[in-house]
């Protein structure tokens, strides 16, 4: 091959790997300006939640308001905050379509961060609540709470507030721990997804000890049946069906 064409293969890779280069900076920046308008979003429906006013007039505000919420979008199941995190999200419930808001906002609008959602199997009134989120790259939806992975991060954020329309919940953190969703086939190992929905102390009690025995770290917390948990799904983006769960039990009123 003479010089005139080993100069010419060269200029056209260096256009190519140009045009390849521009096209995923140009891919990354739509990627972040989209997730940005998502959590702006987000941002203005956590303003929108008022204290409710109590029942006499000299008294504090009784807690948070969640009705202009709800006669926005009947799906609205409950919101869910993690202090000093981006963790600050409705929680929406579609029984019939569970996975309906995997992809949708609140306004039921396409969304790459969805919205977090209960499980079908489960209900907002149930054992345990499971509620999946996305691990998303720009740090919202439930990329926080794989900082529970790390036990100083647990030890300054033990509680993780859970509301519904009808009442406030604060949950301490039960069990952190890494593992996946397996394929059907394979024996011997914890379905931590068949749990949603707990209806029986077995059940309860066989849960709350492997999620204990899993858990990256003790954090001295022993439900026994008849508390509510919650468990927080998302994707670990580690392995091919890889999950992070964070599991919390109701603290008594």
């Amino acid at each position: 091959m003479n010089e005139k064409w080993t100069n010419r293969i060269r200029i056209a890779l260096i256009f190519i790997l140009s045009v390849l280069f521009i096209v995923s900076v140009g891919m990354i920046a739509v990627h972040l300006v989209t997730g940005a308008k998502e959590q702006s979003a987000f941002d203005s429906l956590a303003q929108q939640i008022v204290a409710a006013p109590a029942e006499q007039s000299d008294s504090a505000p009784s807690g948070p308001n969640y009705d202009p919420l709800k006669a926005q979008n009947s799906d609205f199941a409950g919101w869910l905050y993690l202090n000093g995190t981006k963790l600050n999200y409705p929680v929406m419930y579609t029984p019939n379509d569970p996975h309906y808001y995997l992809r949708r906002n609140f306004s039921k609008e396409y969304s790459l961060s969805g919205t977090p959602f209960i499980d079908g199997s489960s209900s907002p009134g149930s054992a345990n609540v499971l509620i999946h989120g996305h691990n998303m790259k720009n740090g919202t939806m439930f990329n926080p709470i794989l900082q529970y992975q790390h036990e100083e991060f647990w030890t300054k954020h033990p509680i993780i507030e859970f509301d519904t329309p009808q009442q406030t919940g604060k949950y301490e953190v039960v069990g952190a721990f890494f593992t996946k969703i397996y394929p059907p086939e394979q024996q011997g190992v914890f379905r931590y997804e068949q749990y949603a929905g707990l209806n029986d102390a077995e059940s309860y009690n066989r849960y709350v000890s492997s999620v204990k025995e899993l858990s990256r770290y003790n954090t001295g917390v022993y439900p026994q049946y008849g508390t509510q948990l919650i468990t927080l799904s998302t994707c670990d983006n580690i392995t091919d069906d890889g999950r992070f769960i964070v599991v919390a039990a109701r603290q008594s009123s």
